[in-house]
């Protein structure tokens, strides 16, 4: 299937869908931008980037992008139907768009039994993931051997990232961003979840300091902080 994507300046939704999107001619930078089944060249473009902010100095500089457009967002837009749009994958999200590199942070990060759920209703829908899909529910329930996980995990990732065509296995790029770009905001949650931990614990220890076990006020915090235990347990806030 031919596919043609576009860098392009995001108005907002108060315009209708076929106003919305302006596209930016990269053709003058490199073809391959400009080219049929681009999202790889796109992706390699726009991940030498740290951030928004940089692509978009960069396109000034070129003249590709206008004073009066520079307070509006950038994605990447196709055509399906109608215009449709997904994010821009920058610096921070180019190891996620390697499968050998998914392949170990899945590893890692789907044994938390949140982070796999996700998964599974993510990919719950595609049948020729049924026998992944199956498994990784068999994990949360009842978690077995390392080998035998990670086995599933890299034919998970081999399904998605790749197909046949021809006789041939070829990768699947707009396979591999989706799956890239999901892991790349579970390991964002994980470690903003990790830092407000660690706040926590620093602003608690902190509150110590300045009261005396024999204190009211000490009990008082520790009756809290349970109580919030117990209406957090088991459950899983994600963006």
């Amino acid at each position: 299937m031919i596919m043609k994507y576009f860098l392009a300046i995001d108005k907002g939704q108060i315009f209708k869908n076929s106003l919305r999107f302006s596209r930016i001619n990269l053709e003058t930078i490199d073809n391959k931008l400009a080219s049929n089944n681009n999202l790889q060249a796109l992706c390699t473009f726009t991940t030498a980037f740290e951030n928004e902010a940089q692509l978009k100095t960069f396109l000034q500089a070129k003249g590709l992008l206008e004073l009066k457009d520079v307070g509006n967002g950038l994605i990447i837009t196709y055509y399906r139907e109608y215009n449709r749009y997904i994010k821009i994958p920058y610096a921070k999200n180019s190891k996620f768009l390697n499968f050998k590199n998914l392949e170990e942070i899945i590893y890692r990060i789907a044994k938390k039994p949140g982070f796999l759920q996700v998964i599974i209703s993510h990919y719950s829908n595609y049948q020729n993931l049924f026998s992944e899909m199956y498994s990784f529910r068999g994990y949360l329930s009842n978690p077995y051997a390392d080998y035998k996980f990670y086995d599933v995990v890299r034919r998970f990732v081999d399904k998605v990232c790749f197909r046949e065509v021809n006789g041939k296995k070829k990768i699947n790029y707009k396979g591999l961003y989706d799956l890239g770009m999901l892991i790349s905001n579970l390991e964002e949650y994980e470690k903003a979840e990790k830092i407000k931990v660690e706040k926590k614990a620093d602003l608690k220890s902190s509150f110590r300091e300045r009261i005396n076990e024999d204190d009211p006020e000490y009990f008082h915090l520790e009756e809290l902080e349970s109580r919030k235990n117990e209406e957090l347990d088991g459950q899983m806030r994600l963006f």
